[in-house]
């Protein structure tokens, strides 16, 4: 996102990763205070006791709570995203990375633009116990 807000592009990103210092043509809208970060905050013996679920419902279950439903109507309700939500600015197309849920592949839809998303891991890691690096 960066290189494409260097190049001239006009870059709005959602993100609960704070940024150091403005960047020209790049718009953060930082989630930081709505949506803490979640590293440090799981123990060994939570992350033993999700793996070692023997049902793969689960595991779904588990963590549906943190990415399911309620999460999507969390970020749809913000106040900080409804510009975004009712078309008040025009974008070209919505690049997400699909981290758990893809709520933002709605809002692409609703607002008839093109939908780019990647994928930081694979749902295989999380529903089964082999590592996929062992294909």
């Amino acid at each position: 996102m960066l290189a494409l807000a260097k190049r001239g592009h006009h870059v709005t990103v959602v993100s609960p990763f704070k940024i150091k210092e403005p960047i020209t043509n790049y718009t953060h809208i930082d989630l930081s205070n709505e949506f803490p970060s979640l590293v440090g905050t799981f123990d060994f013996d939570y992350a033993s006791e999700y793996f070692m679920m023997k049902s793969t419902f689960a595991r779904v279950r588990v963590m549906a709570e943190f990415v399911g439903p309620d999460f999507c109507r969390q970020i749809f309700s913000l106040p900080k995203l409804q510009d975004i939500y009712a078309g008040k600015h025009q974008y070209d197309v919505i690049f997400t990375e699909i981290f758990g849920t893809d709520c933002w592949l709605a809002i692409g839809h609703k607002l008839k633009v093109g939908k780019y998303c990647s994928q930081a891991f694979l749902l295989h890691s999380i529903f089964f116990f082999l590592s996929p690096s062992f294909v």
